[in-house]
């Protein structure tokens, strides 16, 4: 990431309990930055947020659940205005089996690697603007 990349100074990142994410997490805060971390299982974000310290807050979301995310996106914004960054990584890949294909599954992978960030990303937009260093970074499956 180039230095104007990372000028932001809170940065909300999805699938934060885990991964990609959590490592993600702990490098912005190793470089001085605030981390507000979104994932779908509250047991993963309270041990990611012993982990990093610093009073991680966190949010449960599944950014597939598309309906929650307009209410998530204003939650987040009323308490914690600081946030400048969106960074959208939370993803899924499951195996395809083209002679048992599992539609539900598929939509449900299509929601949280696309229309999940989509979504949070229009959310979070106007709020955004309102940035000095505002920044969207997205990351995703092969299939996102």
């Amino acid at each position: 990431m180039s230095p104007k990349t990372l000028a932001f100074k809170c940065a909300l990142v999805t699938g934060g309990g885990g991964g990609i994410g959590l490592a993600m997490s702990k490098h912005l805060i190793s470089l001085g930055k605030s981390v507000r971390m979104v994932g779908r299982t509250e047991k993963t974000l309270t041990q990611a947020a012993k982990e990093l310290g610093n009073n991680t807050a966190y949010y449960v979301l599944d950014p597939g659940n598309i309906s929650a995310i307009p209410e998530f996106c204003k939650k987040v914004i009323k308490e914690h205005p600081e946030v400048d960054c969106l960074i959208n990584n939370a993803a899924v890949q499951k195996p395809l089996d083209i002679n048992n294909f599992d539609l539900q599954s598929a939509d449900q992978e299509i929601d949280i690697n696309i229309r999940g960030p989509m979504h949070l990303t229009i959310g979070f937009l106007e709020h955004l603007k309102s940035k000095e260093a505002a920044t969207i970074i997205n990351i995703s499956s092969l299939l996102g």
